[in-house]
């Protein structure tokens, strides 16, 4: 049970090992190596520890060493051609195995280390794996999940070997054989054991095609069925119940040396309680809780170490150690409950389906975040803004990478621990119509942001107008678009929306123009005008900042108001606020030439002419001829001496 715990020690020791390293790495680089070398001591110590993990490995290789030319059959695969072959198959190689398990623990109590031929008490165990594993080979475990087909399959044999022990030896001549299957007028598909339910049926299809094999249905109704015979009838022979010896012990097959200690108890912790005896039980709660404990404490200090304000890489590989921690404890407690307490039945079952849903769960996580942390060292560059849609778009590769990562672990998971994946699968077909139609504006955002990634209309820092909205852009994300406004303000929209609208990208001009209409006094003379539109392109001539190929400076129109001249001119600036300096000392000196050159400029001014009330025709025309020739000579006198009247022509 300790050497079963080794990868858990040796993770632990090995991370404040690496600590001494971290003044020579940065601070991003230390939870990547404390990552990897948690990693491998996990690895590390499951070679060494999981013995149960590798059984079908040492069926093969441990027993090779001591075959003999007689034994070599049992290195290939069962006879399974006919009802009779493969009852016999089961029978002799269940029998044989027993035989040889019961005879190496008599020895080893006795502390006799020889045997049958001289062999070891291990070579003997070896020889009867073999032998287990040629009676395995005739059940048809294809509704069985495979994590659990090992344990399953050698108890389902064990059983067998019970029931057949309780009931009458049938007639082996009257066990169907390929002789008798090839003359009987219709060809034989089932036989049943005498007095029992349990068939040997014709697999049609699959791998295992033409061969007999004890059906999937026997193979679930055993264990009941060894219950019902096991009240009612006694054993033929004096041979012990190895199923029982078989579950109520520790160890693989046989006990281990450290089962003397459990031995030593009190009798009552080794009688049975639903189908595990109480020491049983009371090391699977220790090895479940213990572990459970001992990872939520290192989770405690890990995340305590990378919260909040610290480094989000650092965060990120915490979570990938903390998940490939859990897939390590899972696998070693797994092995301890297999291997060392020797758990079978229905709470292996649960306990073995749900210990393999947390590793290949904890595995999903650890493939999904570790992608996320390889694009966010890779953003971390110099060369790439965290913000921009660069970012944006590697952060959308990399979940999506991981998710079909973690996709593919959790269904070939579900495959290998029973979950009926295909149904799931047919499911989503008819699920999918709703879950696209759901979806839809999320993959339209996408979408969008990947058209924004594609066209580059403007990017994370420029100033833009969309509609009647100036403000500069703060990020492009995958499902919307943050804009700082003028009003310092955070204005966020769709990408689906964004990509569609008309959008003036400020930032990206390569010169900023100037345009404005000045508007001059119609008491302004032609010479005046002319002085004017010379002197200000002049000004825009000798300006260093002006690109001299777009210079306009023209007499536009006679408004209303005033007589208007359109200056129109580049700044070789991209800088709104250098834009706008250059601007201001120009206007200023457009002014100062407007000033000098005598004129003004104009205001929108009015005119208004009174006709006094109560005169009749002749007079009031008078009347009024005689004010509009008053009002001149008032507008003479004002035009000789400068006043502060505000004019212009109407």
């Amino acid at each position: 049970m300790i050497s079963a715990m080794r990868c858990i020690f040796l993770t632990l020791c090995c991370l404040p090992a690496t600590w001494r390293w971290r003044p020579r790495l940065s601070r991003g680089t230390y939870p990547v190596c404390a990552g990897l070398v948690a990693a491998v001591s996990i690895a590390a110590g499951l070679v060494g520890s999981a013995p149960a993990a590798l059984a079908q490995t040492q069926y093969d290789t441990g027993a090779m060493l001591s075959l003999d030319a007689t034994d070599l059959s049992l290195l290939g695969e069962p006879d399974t051609t006919s009802p009779r072959a493969t009852f016999l198959s089961l029978r002799e190689n269940i029998n044989k195995a027993c035989e040889q398990l019961l005879a190496a623990h008599s020895s080893r109590l006795a502390g006799d280390p020889g045997g049958a031929s001289e062999q070891s008490i291990d070579e003997i165990e070896q020889r009867a794996r073999l032998h287990l594993q040629q009676a395995i080979g005739t059940l048809d475990l294809r509704d069985v999940p495979a994590v659990n087909r090992d344990k399953t399959g050698l108890e389902t044999v064990l059983l067998l070997k019970e029931i057949l022990d309780r009931l009458p030896a049938p007639s082996v001549d009257g066990i169907p054989d390929a002789v008798m299957m090839a003359g009987a007028p219709a060809p034989l598909q089932v036989w049943t054991i005498p007095h029992t339910q349990i068939d040997i049926v014709k697999v049609l299809e699959g791998p295992e095609a033409g061969k007999f094999l004890f059906s999937p249905e026997a193979v679930s109704m055993v264990r009941p069925y060894y219950e019902t015979i096991k009240a009612v009838r006694e054993r033929s022979t004096a041979q012990p119940d190895f199923f029982e010896f078989y579950t109520l012990t520790g160890g693989d097959l046989l006990p281990p040396d450290w089962y003397a200690w459990i031995e030593a108890l009190p009798a009552w912790t080794r009688k049975p309680v639903l189908d595990q005896a109480v020491w049983q039980w009371i090391g699977l709660a220790l090895i479940l809780l213990v572990p459970a404990g001992l990872f939520l404490g290192v989770a405690r200090f890990v995340l305590r170490y990378t919260g909040p304000g610290r480094v989000a890489r650092r965060r990120g590989m915490a979570r990938v150690f903390l998940a490939v921690l859990l897939a390590g404890i899972a696998l070693a407690a797994r092995a301890v409950i297999s291997s060392d307490l020797n758990i079978t039945g229905w709470p292996f079952t649960v306990v073995n389906t749900g210990l393999y849903a947390i590793v290949f769960a904890s595995g999903a996580f650890a493939a999904y975040c570790l992608l996320g942390q390889i694009a966010e060292m890779i953003i971390s560059s110099p060369g790439i803004d965290p913000e921009s849609i660069d970012a944006g778009l590697l952060r959308l590769a990399a979940r999506l990478g991981g998710i079909v990562a973690a996709v593919i672990i959790v269904f070939y998971g579900g495959t290998q621990i029973g979950i009926p994946l295909y149904g799931v699968i047919a499911g989503l077909g008819v699920g999918g119509l709703a879950l696209g139609l759901a979806a839809r504006p999320t993959l339209e955002n996408l979408i969008g942001g990947l058209m924004l990634y594609a066209d580059r209309p403007v990017r994370v820092g420029d100033f833009c107008q969309f509609q009647n909205t100036l403000g500069t852009v703060e990020a492009i994300g995958l499902r919307s678009t943050r804009i700082r406004a003028l009003d310092r303000t955070v204005i966020t929209v769709s990408n689906a929306e964004f990509s569609n609208m008309p959008l003036i990208n400020w930032s990206r001009r390569d010169q900023t123009m100037l345009k404005t209409i000045i508007g001059l006094r119609y008491e302004t003379t032609p010479a005046q005008m002319r002085e004017i539109l010379k002197r200000i392109r002049a000004l825009l001539t000798d300006n260093a900042a002006v690109d001299q190929r777009n210079i306009r400076v023209r007499f536009h129109a006679m408004g209303t108001y005033a007589m208007e001249i359109e200056v129109r001119a580049y700044l070789n600036t991209t800088s709104q606020d250098h834009f706008l300096a250059l601007q201001e000392e120009i206007f200023l000196d457009m002014m100062k030439i407007i000033e000098e050159c005598g004129s003004k400029l104009a205001l929108p001014s009015t005119t208004t002419y009174h006709v006094l009330g109560g005169q009749d025709g002749p007079t009031a025309m008078s009347a009024a001829l005689s004010g509009i020739a008053a009002a001149g000579r008032a507008a003479d006198k004002a035009a000789a001496k400068p006043d502060n009247t505000v004019g212009g022509a109407a």
